[in-house]
């Protein structure tokens, strides 16, 4: 217990004896000032990265698992591109079952939705053409087909524009004008080939140039009229209806 003491006594002993002159302390002072002392860098600020860091790392989490679920939904496989997930159409392409693209899903090409009449047509007529290539005359018509093809030589108006087009080996013209349209179709064979699905409350027969021609319309007048004659089967089919004397004459016209 007094070793202690002792131990400080002496240590005062000894720094009374110490007496530091100003040169030595002057010299202490300059190799202080010469000597290359490190000094602690002050702390750093916290950036935004350090202070929003585990946020920003749930969020890309949250987008990673969304992107996951999107693509699921979508039908799209890692590794493939855009352009093979589309359908494949032409002469080459694979078919496709009814399961992996459902009939409603499909989008109706152009030549699906082409129709000669405007939409003044009433409500319970259609005609439905597919398939149509658009030739600039008769001559280039009838060669397409590989028939001759007639005309309708007499019309009910004013015709300000024509128009020549094959479906499969269906000849189709049709005449526009301001007030009317009408489109004639003959094709090799028999059988209805108009397209007019219209349920007419007005149905007449009568014979002309030793054919049965069928008109039908309405009580304001016809809209279409059907025939065979040598092996050829015929329709002329009108937007707007007229009597039966000009109907007869337009198919009477028909060479």
């Amino acid at each position: 217990m007094t070793s202690e003491p002792r131990k400080r006594n002496k240590y005062n002993e000894i720094m009374e004896r110490v007496q530091v002159t100003p040169e030595m302390h002057e010299r202490i002072m300059g190799r202080i000032r010469t000597m290359d002392i490190p000094q602690q860098a002050p702390p750093a600020k916290p950036t935004l990265w350090t202070r929003y860091r585990k946020y920003m790392v749930t969020a890309a989490s949250l987008i990673v698992v969304l992107a996951g679920v999107l693509a699921a939904q979508h039908g799209f496989a890692p590794g493939t591109s855009t352009s093979q997930q589309q359908s494949v159409t032409g002469t080459n392409a694979p078919e496709v079952s009814k399961q992996q693209v459902p009939e409603s899903t499909k989008a109706p090409q152009s030549s699906d939705m082409i129709s000669p009449y405007s939409s003044t047509v009433p409500n319970n007529r259609s005609m439905a053409v597919t398939g149509t290539m658009s030739y600039a005359s008769l001559a280039e018509l009838t060669q397409a087909v590989g028939y001759e093809v007639k005309q309708v030589n007499k019309l009910p108006f004013q015709s300000t524009q024509t128009q020549y087009s094959v479906i499969g080996k269906l000849a189709e013209i049709r005449y526009i004008g301001s007030s009317n349209d009408l489109t004639f179709r003959m094709q090799p064979g028999s059988g209805d080939i108009s397209g007019d699905n219209g349920e007419y409350s007005n149905i007449r027969t009568v014979t002309e140039n030793g054919a049965s021609v069928t008109m039908k319309g309405y009580d304001k007048g016809f809209n279409l009229a059907i025939w065979e004659q040598n092996g050829y089967t015929y329709s002329i089919m009108l937007q707007q209806p007229i009597n039966s004397e000009h109907l007869i004459e337009a198919v009477r016209s028909v060479k």
